[in-house]
């Protein structure tokens, strides 16, 4: 049994298992719903670096480019995505998943206000984040 997470081999199970949890997170592009309540990625989400990310896009100012939908998607969803995936991944074959969600939600929190091919340009960083308030 997984725990935290349920991975939902077809996405008619993913809408299943997203309605049998009273405080769902559903991902659909890993096809996984977390038991968000109580769990790291509630922790994590309280801590301001991360819950920063929701405000970042992907791909800064672009919105939709082409057929490429995940530049539409926030610096937050993508690492909720790759941390969903490292979690089956680490529960699957007993590796430290804590450490591994951790990790995928923080990767891109000393990212720019923009995405990188934006902020570089316009001199903008994220310094202030690093900064012992």
């Amino acid at each position: 049994m997984m725990k935290e997470i349920r991975y939902c081999p077809t996405e008619l199970d993913w809408i299943k298992a997203s309605g049998e949890l009273e405080f769902p997170v559903s991902v659909l592009e890993s096809r996984v719903v977390i038991d968000y309540d109580g769990s790291i990625y509630k922790e994590l989400d309280d801590i301001p670096i991360i819950a920063r990310l929701k405000d970042r896009k992907q791909l800064g100012l672009l919105g939709r480019c082409g057929e490429f939908l995940q530049s539409s998607h926030t610096r937050y969803k993508h690492s909720l995505v790759m941390a969903t995936k490292a979690d089956y991944t680490a529960q699957v074959h007993g590796l430290e998943r804590d450490l591994l969600v951790s990790s995928c939600m923080f990767h891109d929190a000393a990212s720019p206000p923009f995405s990188d091919s934006v902020s570089k340009p316009l001199g903008l960083n994220d310094q202030e984040y690093f900064v012992p308030s």
